[in-house]
């Protein structure tokens, strides 16, 4: 096939699979992307059929190769979301559903000493948005089904497993299973075992930019792909996110997708945050990252069309929003529709629309949702930068939001940067396969300082809008959570 060496990222996201071509010079020259279900059984139920994915992921797939016309794909590389174990068998077979991050049915009742030594080796707390309660859980309900797992893998491992066989993972994805060493980027088999984990279960460990494999005969022929092409390893969606943004020093990234999260580089995991934030390996060898989770981003957006009927009605409350002052006119809205996650990490938290009035509409409403998300994200900004010195890159689906770039700026009083482009876990899975390719400087490290591009800078209003709502905001969600807490 005539036309230029491109790499395929794939990003296996919490509501879609995303593909995303890009050529030496880090350009994009086609992306695509094609959804799957997610199911909630009951209130603390969250699922995903990991054979759906797979279906998506060709879809995705097709659609980018059409749309970017004759290309030669050089190497493909993964991302996907975290803390969603799949257990397979020795061919790499789901033999369950997957219970995705925001999955709260598992308990963590480990003794205090071994909760201890868990927090001490990876700075993070035993909470059931980790991958180790969920397999607590099924080794307590299902312990056959667990017996009969020859791995556990991510998402975005299970996917490689299917297009190469491969059964392995990565120090951004392992990280979340609290038995590996951030500092060695090592399993740590006597802990596995203490918690009650046999260590076969874990995989073995590639760096995220090496390649793990190759494209499978029958994989390629589903994809329109050659067979045998190189596929790196990949990372955990957030350290791919973290590569794909490219941070300059002094700057936060901030990503709202269907969830939304706040991430920040880390030299070591500060005490005084544990049980707050979370401690992560990156993508770079040696790396660390602090991530608040906010699991109401653009689903709470998703929650609202909804409501309102569908995309029109939406798109027009939108348009009308960017008339209202800040503050929606009175209304305030607590984005817990999923729980609370950081900094409080209260599954039993709850969302609500405050101080509603009979002449308040769509557009009050929609307003409300984007500056309570945002008001909560603040949160986990504020913890990373209590000075306020450091400026926000804002990437995920929301910098499309036409009034929220802005919004976030007023709100969080520092300046807002667009990243380059809004699938930034997408586009560092590409980066990956890029580097392992020997493109883009060849390391993740140099990958990550030349994909930021011109892009547009936000300041915040030289008066602040938002000061007495910011007061308001923070009484309201100690209102619901109080009203609604599991503690």
């Amino acid at each position: 096939m005539n036309g230029p060496v491109v790499v395929l990222g794939l990003d296996l996201g919490t509501s879609a699979v995303k593909a995303m071509l890009l050529d030496e010079a880090a350009a994009v020259r086609g992306q695509a992307r094609q959804g799957y279900p997610t199911r909630h059984p009951a209130s603390s139920l969250t699922e995903q059929d990991p054979a759906e994915w797979l279906v998506a992921a060709r879809a995705a797939v097709l659609a980018c190769l059409e749309a970017a016309g004759p290309v030669r794909i050089g190497a493909i590389g993964l991302s996907g979301h975290m803390s969603a174990p799949v257990l397979v068998d020795g061919e790499g077979t789901a033999l369950a559903p997957c219970h995705t991050l925001t999955d709260t049915r598992a308990e963590t009742d480990l003794p205090p000493a071994l909760q201890a030594a868990i927090e001490a080796r990876t700075g993070n707390r035993c909470a059931a948005y980790f991958t180790l309660p969920k397999l607590l859980w099924w080794q307590s309900h299902h312990p056959s089904l667990l017996a009969r797992a020859e791995r556990v893998l991510a998402p975005k491992d299970y996917l490689r497993a299917w297009l190469t066989g491969n059964l392995a993972t990565d120090p951004t994805d392992a990280g979340n299973m609290l038995l590996l060493d951030p500092a060695t980027r090592c399993w740590m088999p006597e802990l596995a075992r203490d918690v009650g984990i046999d260590p076969a279960l874990l995989p073995p460990l590639s760096e995220p930019a090496t390649f793990a494999g190759r494209l499978r005969a029958e994989c390629a022929a589903e994809l329109g792909l050659p067979a045998g092409l190189p596929v790196a390893t990949g990372a955990a969606d957030m350290a791919a996110a973290l590569l794909g943004i490219g941070l300059g020093p002094h700057e936060i990234a901030v990503t709202i997708g269907t969830s939304a999260t706040v991430i920040a580089p880390v030299a070591a995991a500060e005490r005084a945050l544990v049980g707050r934030l979370t401690f992560h390996p990156g993508a770079a060898s040696g790396a660390l990252y602090a991530l608040g989770s906010h699991f109401n981003g653009g689903a709470s957006l998703d929650w609202l069309r909804g409501v309102l009927g569908g995309d029109m009605p939406f798109q027009a409350a939108v348009e009308q929003a960017h008339a209202l002052p800040p503050g929606a006119e009175g209304v305030l809205f607590v984005p817990y529709l999923l729980g609370a996650g950081s900094p409080d990490f209260d599954p039993a938290a709850r969302g609500a629309f405050l101080r509603l009035a009979a002449p308040h509409g769509p557009a009050h409403l929609l307003r409300a949702v984007v500056e309570g998300v945002s008001a909560d994200l603040c949160r986990s900004i504020d913890l990373l930068d209590p000075a306020g010195t450091q400026g926000l890159v804002l990437g995920g689906g929301g910098m499309h939001l036409s009034l929220w770039p802005q919004l976030l700026a007023d709100l969080a009083r520092r300046p807002v940067t667009l990243a380059a482009t809004s699938d930034a876990s997408t586009f560092g899975a590409a980066l990956l396969a890029g580097v392992a390719l020997g493109w883009f400087g060849g390391t993740p490290e140099a990958a990550a300082r030349g994909v930021r591009g011109a892009a547009s800078l936000l300041r915040p209003a030289p008066s602040d809008p938002y000061a007495t709502l910011r007061l308001q905001f923070q009484s309201a969600q100690q209102q619901a959570r109080a009203h609604f807490s599991s503690r």
